[in-house]
This record gives structure tokens, sequence and C-alpha cells, in this order.
């Protein structure tokens, strides 16, 4: 009789599924989920891609202008930001078995890249521009316990000044993606490598010179990129 009340509640455990089980079997545990509950301080370093082209007449360079690369009359020069290091913080929380959302916020001090049309001259400005970014991501993995993941998400970034000289703060919007690897230390700490992708939509907007605004024209998209390193640290362990 006993025997067959054994027999009865494991079957009832198999067909009500984990909650069951774990209640025939108290030493059972719930899977761990792909992404749990951590925050991730990091470190990174970054690079944006050239944002504005100035096309001016020759007669119009200023000190702070390229010199032409060309014998004509109209003048290019581009400009951009340099690559720089930078810090950051990340909050991730679990979705489902496979897959998370993660919330990021970093910040960095590139300088104003300038190039001319060729790529001949290139002069970075001794000024440092405030560049802080908030980006959102849907993290997934193909299997739940691999140490690869992937993202999907969007961003927003703020220039502070712009681009170019005397332009005033520029935000931008854009997609993300990242590709990263985790590796556990602890129970509770871990490490995480990312390369992580934002295609930006740049603005010429807040340009302060006057009588120069019409010369300056955005591209139509940016590629910026951050590969970084951090810690993760569990926020609750499932005991």
């Amino acid at each position: 009789m006993r025997d067959s009340r054994a027999a009865f509640l494991l079957l009832l455990a198999v067909l009500s599924g984990g909650r069951a089980a774990a209640q025939v079997f108290p030493n059972d545990q719930a899977p761990r989920p792909a992404f749990p509950s951590t925050f991730t301080l990091f470190v990174f370093g970054g690079f944006q891609a050239n944002r504005i082209t100035r096309i001016y007449n020759v007669h119009a360079i200023t000190p702070t202008d390229a010199r032409c690369d060309s014998i004509a009359d109209d003048c290019r020069s581009i400009h951009g930001l340099a690559g720089a290091p930078g810090i950051g913080l990340r909050a991730q929380f679990p979705v489902t078995a496979r897959s998370g959302i993660r919330l990021g916020v970093s910040a960095t001090h590139p300088g104003r890249r300038m190039t001319t049309r060729d790529g001949s001259q290139v002069l970075v400005a001794p000024e440092n521009v405030t560049l802080l970014r908030v980006d959102g991501l849907i993290l997934f993995r193909l299997k739940p316990q691999v140490p690869v993941y992937f993202g999907l998400g969007a961003t927003l970034a703020t220039y502070s000044p712009g681009t170019v000289h005397d332009q005033g703060p520029v935000t931008e919007l854009g997609g993300a993606f990242a590709v990263g690897i985790d590796h556990q230390m602890s129970p509770t700490i871990g490490t995480r490598v990312e390369f992580t992708g934002f295609v930006m939509r740049p603005s010429a907007s807040g340009i302060q010179s006057p009588g120069v605004q019409s010369e300056y024209t955005a591209h139509s998209t940016a590629f910026d990129g951050q590969l970084s390193f951090g810690f993760n640290f569990l926020l609750s362990k499932k005991k």
C-alpha cells in the first residue's frame, strides 16, 4: 500500500511540473535563470565614429580648421570624437529561462577629432567632450547555462558640448547590440567581457557660430562601440 502511494505521488509530480517535484524531492532546486538579478561595475575602451562634414570656402579658413587637401575653393573637414576610456554601471533582471533585461549607464570624456577628406591630417582638440550614454537591451542565450550571450536594444547619448567647435549640447538616439561572455568566479561574483555596438543618428544642431550653420551636414548614421570588462555581483542567491 505504501509503495502504491509513493508511485502515485511520483507520477503526480512528473505530470504537474517542477513545483510538485520539489515537494517530493526537497533537496532539488529549480534551474538557475540564464540572467539572474545582478549589477555590474565595468570599465571600457570606447570609440566614436565621424558625425559631421563641413564644406567651406578656402578663404574662410580659421586657425581651428584643418588645412585643405584640395586646390579647389571648397574645403572639407570631417568631425568626430577620439577614442577614450570610461566607466559604467549596469543592472540585469531575468525575464524567461533564457532571456533577461539589462539597463546601463556609462560616462567617458573623448576629445574632438577633425580630419581632412583624404585622411592626411588628423587634429584632436585639447578640450574634451562629456559623453553620457544610457542603454536598455534584451539579453538572450542559445542555452540557459552557456557563457556566451547576445543582446538587442536601444540607446540614448548626450554630448556636452557637441562634436564641432561652438556646438552646444547634443542628444542622439540609436539602436544597440551586444555580444559577451560570462565567467563565474564564485556563487555571487563573476566577470563579464562584452562588445557593445551602437548605431546612432548624428545631429548638427546647436552650432552657435553665426553664418556657418549651413556649412555643416550631419551624417545619416554613425557606428560607435565599447569593449568592456566588468564584475557581476549577484543580488540574490536562490537557496
